[in-house]
């Protein structure tokens, strides 16, 4: 399954109520093993963004590195062409009917979109 690292990032709090729904073992067990692939993405990304923030930044009064005004271009065209990154994700640990446990906003299931398998 291929999807971009914006729409892992877009999902990952569908995700999280996936993994606390009540379900059955091997299908929690499943679930979990999927969303792990997400949770790593995840942190990538958060990694990533802070070298981002590290390379364009400047020290704040508070001793905090922000990027500043004449560097969000530059910072920017970074940060979309990583979150328009693909990522492969297996998908054979996520179960084509998990979705129907999960009780989710609108938003939550359109972020799920690209992780459900056309039936």
């Amino acid at each position: 399954m291929k999807v971009t690292l914006r729409q892992i990032l877009n999902a990952v709090p569908a995700f999280q109520k996936l993994i606390k729904t009540d379900l059955p073992a091997k299908m929690r067990f499943r679930a979990r093993n999927f969303v792990k692939q997400i949770q790593e993405k995840s942190h990538d990304f958060q990694t990533e963004n802070q070298t981002l923030v590290e390379k364009y930044g400047v020290l704040n009064e508070k001793g905090i590195k922000e990027v500043m005004p004449e560097q969000y271009e530059a910072f920017g065209k970074e940060i979309e062409e990583l979150l328009n990154e693909e990522i492969e994700l297996k998908e054979e640990d996520l179960p084509d009917d998990i979705w129907d446990s999960v009780v989710m906003s609108l938003s939550d299931e359109e972020a799920v979109k690209p992780f459900k398998k056309v039936k």
